[in-house]
């Protein structure tokens, strides 16, 4: 199912881990797929697990995307310092910057199928309330962080999709010129995962303290997973 190019990539990862990356049916799956990578002890494992009968060749080889940039590139991954606490947050700031990148790696090989599936889910994306008069700041902060995401995926992933519903959203937020800027710094610091990921963090007004950076280190001995302090300094 994959391409020349994408299955050097697995036998290197698993030659790099010591172990097969396995393909497995899991009812417990989202929608499109999911993918788990442990260090245990020095061991690696690495797991895609997928809903239905058969896995589609977009999912695959987004997920042997990740594991490319986890396992062979070391990228950095956002992680919550306290184990439950400010994990939901962690993994959207890092699938932002993660898709940012996978994506158009992705679309050079399944454009069609690609396109596709991420319009399905920008599409549900848009189905966002409006806010009710008075709101809470968190239902405020919740709707910007959401319209930034969206705006975010939007240009730099997904820029051949149609993005009028989502500026006219903008607009009527008010969000528009702050989105923009938003947009232009975070395309800039795309080269360095860290950055971009504590200034969106930054910009979605989550507490630094919160997030801790790890990485996998699979080409030293002992194979390790590095956790860095708490995030505590600014851009």
């Amino acid at each position: 199912m994959l391409p020349g190019e994408l299955q050097a990539t697995v036998q290197e990862a698993e030659q790099v881990a010591g172990c097969e990356i396995a393909v497995v049916p899991d009812a417990a799956a989202n929608e499109f797929d999911n993918l788990t990578l442990r260090v245990d002890d020095g061991v690696c494992s690495a797991t895609i697990g997928y809903r239905g009968e058969s896995i589609s060749r977009c999912a695959l080889l987004h997920e042997v995307l990740h594991v490319k940039r986890y396992w062979l590139d070391a990228a950095s991954i956002l992680r919550p310092t306290t184990w439950r606490r400010y994990e939901s947050e962690a993994q959207t700031v890092n699938d932002l910057i993660e898709h940012l990148i996978i994506i158009p790696e992705e679309r050079r090989f399944v454009e069609a199928e690609s396109n596709a599936h991420w319009s399905s889910v920008m599409a549900t994306l848009a189905e966002l309330p409006k806010i009710s008069s008075p709101s809470s700041q968190a239902d405020v902060d919740a709707l910007q962080r959401s319209l930034l995401l969206q705006r975010a995926m939007m240009d730099i992933a997904l820029p051949g999709l149609d993005h009028t519903r989502l500026y006219d959203r903008l607009r009527d937020e008010n969000l528009l010129e702050a989105s923009t800027a938003f947009i232009d710094r975070l395309r800039n610091m795309l080269n360095d995962k860290e950055r971009a990921l504590i200034f969106v963090s930054q910009e979605f007004r989550y507490d630094l303290t919160g997030f801790c950076v790890g990485r996998f280190h699979l080409r030293t001995d002992p194979k390790s997973f590095w956790r860095s302090p708490a995030l505590t300094h600014s851009l």
